[in-house]
């Protein structure tokens, strides 16, 4: 995900008006950071993509047929505006909630749309030196990560997604005063969030 983030130039929620293989339509519903789009854009390729499995003289495709809202990291090149790749680069809106990437995009939490900015904006302009709400970024993650390390059950997934993308702000942000709160998670007995707790060590 550093790399997507590092590589692209805006920040959008977007409506997909049309999708076809080879370009994407988007009505931008919002713009994050300091950068802003046109109200309409079309994505035309993709900025990180270097290797890739396809048939015969078939290129890299988009996958948006079945994608109502997304949020979109996205690069202008000479061809127009870029995802990273067909499979990163967006964060899928689906029944109310962000299919969110933070490490990995096979590894996604889903969060609802408000705790997802809450998160990812602070990430974003913290990659480019701008400002952000220090105050709901300390509360978030207090309020979030002195619960209990959660499961993958039922009633406590919700808590697990949250603690996910709480700690990979602190990694992301290079936040070095919350050792504190990172501690628990270092050994605890889910892989996943002890992986992201130990990035925050890094």
């Amino acid at each position: 995900m550093e790399d997507v983030l590092k590589n692209s130039e805006y920040f959008v929620l977007g409506k997909v008006i049309d999708s076809k293989t080879g370009s994407v339509k988007i009505k931008v519903l919002k713009n994050f950071g300091d950068k802003k789009t046109e109200e309409e854009i079309t994505l035309q390729g993709f900025n990180l993509l270097d290797i890739c499995s396809r048939e015969k003289d078939e290129s890299p495709t988009f996958y948006f047929h079945m994608i109502d809202t997304v949020y979109l990291f996205l690069k202008k090149q000479d061809i127009g505006y870029c995802i990273a790749t067909p499979t990163t680069g967006y964060a899928i809106v689906s029944n109310g909630k962000v299919l969110s990437t933070f490490r990995h995009s096979y590894h996604q939490a889903h969060l609802n749309m408000h705790t997802y900015e809450k998160c990812m904006v602070p990430i974003w302009n913290s990659y480019r030196g701008l400002p952000y709400d220090v105050k709901a970024v300390n509360e978030f993650l207090e309020k979030t990560l002195k619960k209990a390390p959660a499961g993958f059950r039922d009633h406590e997934i919700n808590t697990f997604f949250e603690q996910h993308a709480a700690l990979e702000m602190i990694y992301h942000m290079k936040l070095k005063d919350k050792y504190d709160l990172v501690k628990p998670f270092i050994n605890c007995a889910n892989n996943h969030l002890m992986i992201s707790a130990v990035r925050c060590l890094a």
